[in-house]
């Protein structure tokens, strides 16, 4: 014996499956802005002002220097980037 009715079953349900929709949606939305955040040569160059080739030779192959592999491209977060030149600016 069920103690509740058909109707509220059902209304149940379709709020679940309403909030599982929102939930997957949002996730999916969040992957993605993650991948917008992610910034190419050229982009974190102009991010912190310089020229790629100074990008290349003062910053890019320094040990520690954050990046992530997008495909098979680097690429890097602009929040990571600003955070590591922070915290190993040079002081005289």
């Amino acid at each position: 014996m069920n103690i509740f009715g058909k109707d509220f079953i059902d209304a149940l349900m379709e709020t679940i499956k309403k909030l599982l929709k929102k939930a997957v949606k949002e996730i999916i939305e969040e992957i993605n802005d993650e991948e917008k955040f992610l910034l190419n040569r050229k982009e974190i160059s102009e991010a912190i002002g310089c020229d790629v080739n100074v990008f290349d030779e003062n910053y890019r192959y320094k040990p520690g220097f954050p990046y992530h592999m997008k495909g098979s491209q680097e690429a890097w977060n602009k929040k990571e980037v600003f955070e590591y030149l922070h915290n190993n600016k040079l002081t005289k």
